[in-house]
Order: structure tokens, then C-alpha cells, then sequence
């Protein structure tokens, strides 16, 4: 509230106080002989209510405040994040993921294939090779869940995660989602992920009404949306790859 509008505020207030003694004092017409009293008597009214507006604009700047602070510390927040993701450890473990996929035979339609293959039927038998690629792809994407989760609790905003993570954490869910591995995992438990889940999908509804132009709500638009992602995968995952270049 600007100090402007606080003496605009205050001078309506003493104005109306006064019409309204004037109005309701039965026993007077607001002649000479008692102006000087309704006058009295509506200065007392102006500085009740003063103390009032006085009071409201403090709480209105204390939660002004408090809430800069908040943002602040989230902002913040959010940055350690984005530099714990592109630590030195986590690089290492992107890179190690992307080349494990590319790793397998054929392009990368069929990498993909091949990988969803195995997710099915051998990390069931190959303990070994089962547990290296979970601790490598956990390590990525359960960040992403971390993510959601204090989202979902709205410490951060969607704007703000959307605009430091968006390409990062839509590829990583549609990798984990194309390869099989969130099924594979909620054939355990139905709720592996879900935060993950619930971020990506908003941030595909805050992406279509607030940033592209190309796309609206209808539903064979966003089809073609999330398959034009799907074919930029390849691109991503091949830049995850040299991160250790």
C-alpha cells in the first residue's frame, strides 16, 4: 500500500465520520452551537480508525515481507539443487546412463527396444546388471521426485521449477516412462514416482498455456507435443552422454 493511498484513506475515513455523527445526532442539526462537539467527537472516531489502517498497513508490509523472504529462500533453494544436478557425481552418473543406453545395438528406436526388453525379463534373472543400472538411473531421476514433492507442497513454484528443470526432468520422465522402468517399478508399489509423474504432467499443462504457441488444450495437439519430445530424446540423451567431456 503506497503512503498516497494510506492520507486518501484516512481523510475519506474523517470525512464520513463526521457526515455520519452529523446524520445520526437526533437531538442536533449540526448548527454552530454543536459543530464544535460533532467535530470533537469525529476526530476521536478518525483516530480509531487510524490506528486501525496504521495497523493493517503494518501487517500488509510484515506479510509483504515475509513472503519476498520466502521467495528469496526458495529461489535459493532451487539453485542448490540445480548445482547439486550438475555436480561433478551427478554428471558422472547422467553420462554413465545415457552410454548405457547407447550401448545397445541398432538405432536409437530400437536402443530403446532393446532396453524395455531387458527391464522386463532379465533384470529379473541378472541381479547384477539389474542393480547397476537402477543405481545409476536413481540416482538421476529420484531428484525429479524430490522435486515434486515439495512442489506438491508448493515450497516451490511450477513456474520457477519449470523454468530451471523443465528440459531436464520432461526427458528423464519420458526416458523412465518409454523404457519401461516406472512400470517395472509400480508392479512393486503403484505409487513409485508419482510426484515425478504429477510434475511432469504439469509442467506439459503450464508449458502449453503459458510458453508454446503452437499448442492448445486439444488432446491430439498435445499428442503431437509429447511426440515431438519423444523424437528429441535421442538429441538429449547424446548430450547427456558427453557430459563428461
Amino acid at each position: 500500500m503506497k503512503n498516497y493511498k494510506i492520507v486518501i484513506l484516512l481523510g475519506i475515513i474523517f470525512i464520513l465520520s463526521t457526515l455520519l455523527y452529523c446524520y445520526n445526532n437526533t437531538s442536533s442539526t449540526c448548527n454552530p452551537n454543536t459543530y464544535l462537539s460533532t467535530i470533537n467527537i469525529a476526530i476521536q472516531i478518525f483516530y480509531n480508525a487510524s490506528y486501525i489502517v496504521i495497523a493493517v498497513f503494518v501487517l500488509d508490509v510484515a506479510v509483504e515481507q515475509i513472503k519476498k523472504t520466502r521467495e528469496s529462500t526458495n529461489i535459493q533453494s532451487l539453485h542448490n539443487v540445480l548445482n547439486r544436478f550438475n555436480s561433478k557425481e551427478m554428471r558422472k552418473y547422467r553420462c554413465n546412463l545415457a552410454k548405457y543406453i547407447l550401448n545397445y545395438e541398432g538405432d536409437f528406436e530400437n536402443k530403446i527396444s532393446l532396453l524395455k526388453s531387458d527391464i522386463d525379463s532379465r533384470f529379473n534373472k541378472d541381479k547384477i546388471k539389474a542393480s547397476y543400472f537402477k543405481n545409476i538411473i536413481e540416482s538421476v531421476i529420484y531428484e525429479f521426485e524430490v522435486l515434486g514433492y515439495f512442489k506438491e507442497k508448493n515450497i516451490y513454484e511450477l513456474n520457477d521449477v519449470y523454468q530451471l528443470f523443465s528440459y531436464e526432468f520432461q526427458n528423464y520422465w519420458l526416458l523412465a516412462e518409454n523404457i519401461g522402468y516406472i512400470d517395472y517399478l509400480r508392479g512393486i508399489s503403484n505409487d513409485f514416482y508419482d510426484k515425478f509423474e504429477n510434475l511432469f504432467k504439469e509442467s506439459i499443462s503450464y508449458e502449453i498455456y503459458n510458453v508454446s504457441d503452437k499448442y492448445n488444450d486439444d488432446d491430439e495437439k498435445i499428442k503431437k507435443m509429447l511426440n515431438t519430445k519423444i523424437k528429441d530424446l535421442e538429441i538429449f540423451i547424446l548430450e547427456e552422454s558427453q557430459l563428461d567431456a
